[in-house]
């Protein structure tokens, strides 16, 4: 099946038979969805921690092969973080500089700044159970975390935030020990509401 980022987004909560769920029903801000049972079995969780910065996890298990396909210049307002808890697929990105092909597969994330999109296929390239856990942060947020008193941001992060007309930065990696260890206590994270 293939299908644009915007048709996947569009397609994705369309003809769901059930209302959004909430693991936490005090909470406004935590909200679970589930996908249209004609692209995928499963639901994604979005939860706003503070205005500019959420996680969203996703669980899901394509009806069959997607291929998700990006147009170039999609601008992304938010630096993210995406890390795979399960799942075997990857991103053909095409540059200028010729083609990437970056995986999304267990033990791997892929870093994203903000600014505008190159052409990229997301390819999930089995029908099975895809997990994933992704943090995204508004770059004004980043700098309210990092930047110094001048408002900088430190030397090891400023290829990560664009100004509007520039290509974002993409990077895949190896998740570490220790960020295995912070995933897990988000995934399983047993206080809610405020705290």
């Amino acid at each position: 099946m293939k299908l644009t980022y915007r048709e996947f987004c569009d397609d994705k909560i369309q003809n769901t038979e059930e209302p959004e769920l909430q693991w936490d029903t005090t909470d406004e801000l935590d909200i679970t969805q589930k996908f249209d049972a004609r692209i995928s079995q499963g639901w994604w969780r979005n939860i706003w921690l503070r205005e500019g910065i959420f996680i969203t996890i996703y669980r899901h298990q394509p009806t069959e092969c997607i291929k998700m396909i990006y147009p170039p210049e999609l601008k992304m307002h938010y630096v993210k973080f995406c890390f795979t808890l399960s799942g075997n697929g990857q991103w053909l990105v095409t540059s200028p500089n010729g083609e990437t092909t970056l995986p999304f597969t267990v033990g791997k994330y892929l870093l994203r700044g903000n600014g505008l999109t190159l052409q990229a296929v997301a390819d999930f390239l089995a029908v099975e159970t895809y997990s994933f856990l992704e943090i995204e942060v508004l770059p004004s947020v980043l700098r309210s975390f990092a930047a110094s008193r001048e408002g900088e941001l430190p030397f090891e992060l400023q290829h990560i935030v664009k100004s509007s007309p520039e290509t974002y930065y993409l990077r895949a990696g190896d998740t570490t020990p220790m960020m295995n260890v912070v995933l897990q206590q988000i995934l399983r994270c047993p206080y809610q509401g405020t705290i």
